[in-house]
């Protein structure tokens, strides 16, 4: 993690530990868990910005739906999930 990233700039603890798990997560992410990942941009920047990337990759086009967003996305940067595959 470089210097000047925070912990609310990652989806989880697995992608702060390289920039290729950070692409990989965060793909997961947007792909099972969008909705999730939309409600943790909305705090960060850096965040919205790796949202922005797949949300044009993939032109918003859904490939699934979950179903509990708020109580996965109100955990603390501290509570967030090592890897987004256990989600």
């Amino acid at each position: 993690m470089r210097a000047r990233m925070r912990p609310e700039d990652f989806v989880s603890g697995y992608a702060m530990t390289n920039p290729f798990e950070d692409f990989a997560e965060s793909h997961h992410m947007y792909l099972y868990h969008r909705d999730v990942f939309a409600y943790m941009a909305s705090s960060s920047r850096v965040l919205q910005q790796k949202y922005d990337y797949f949300d044009r990759m993939y032109q918003s086009r859904y490939l699934s739906i979950n179903h509990n967003p708020i109580n996965l996305a109100n955990r603390g940067t501290d509570d967030r999930p090592w890897d987004t595959t256990r989600m």
